[in-house]
């Protein structure tokens, strides 16, 4: 019989029965350790994978996003160019018939107005402009003052009611007055939505250039080359 105070057993035996809990969940802890590290070492290219396809999607989306963008500027700017002519030639007739409504019955060829860019081109600037409807608007409301003219210009009897053509064969010098009138005040229409027009496309094409001067200044080049002169000396700066 054991005597008093005496310990039973073996020392690995004390140990095992007196090992604090926390020891053993560290021992588990090492022995575990290399299986979740290994395990992240195998996913980690597979994740980095994930992510580099995600970011060279992305990268890849912005640069033709980006290259789609600028294509519709080019083009927006193109029409704009050619429209802005077509204004210009526009303004310098209506320009006249401001104050002189009647130009078209003294000079025919000089009352004559365009549409054709625009009739061409509108869809395609409704959706370049689309972020920009004051100037689609003012360019509708141009375009539309300009054929109203026209119509005007090719029927006398267009912006008359059927009361008023009969009062025309009565009194046809106040139908006259009438008609000169309108003609004034839509080419007054028309001429400053002309105006807002170039002016609203500065922020696309820049400055506004005298088609007129140009044209007389490549004319005088002309004329300067066949006569022998070196027009770049030439000309003035």
């Amino acid at each position: 019989m054991p005597a008093r105070g005496a310990v039973v057993g073996s020392t690995s035996q004390l140990y095992t029965a007196f090992m604090p809990n926390m020891d053993l969940i560290a021992i588990l802890g090492m022995v575990a350790a290399p299986v979740t590290n290994s395990g992240l070492i195998v996913l980690l290219p597979l994740v980095g994978a994930v992510v580099g396809g995600i970011v060279g999607a992305w990268a890849n989306s912005w640069y033709r996003g980006r290259e789609v963008q600028k294509a519709e500027d080019r083009e927006r700017d193109s029409l704009l160019r050619i429209i802005d002519a077509e204004i210009y030639e526009n303004m310098a007739v209506l320009k006249d018939m401001q104050t002189d409504p009647d130009i078209s019955e003294k000079y025919p060829s000089r009352a004559a107005l365009s549409t054709n860019v625009w009739d061409q081109s509108w869809p395609s600037l409704s959706r370049l402009l689309s972020r920009d409807q004051d100037h689609i608007f003012a360019l509708v409301r141009h375009y539309a003052s300009v054929r109203r003219i026209s119509a005007v210009l090719s029927d006398p009897d267009a912006p008359l009611s059927a009361e008023s053509k009969h009062e025309r064969r009565i009194k046809t010098a106040d139908i006259r007055k009438k008609r000169l009138k309108l003609l004034s005040s839509l080419a007054n229409l028309a001429y400053l939505d002309g105006k807002a027009i170039r002016e609203k496309g500065t922020q696309y094409i820049g400055g506004l250039p005298d088609y007129y001067l140009m044209a007389e200044r490549d004319a005088d080049d002309d004329q300067m080359e066949d006569e022998g002169f070196d027009t770049e000396e030439a000309r003035p700066t």
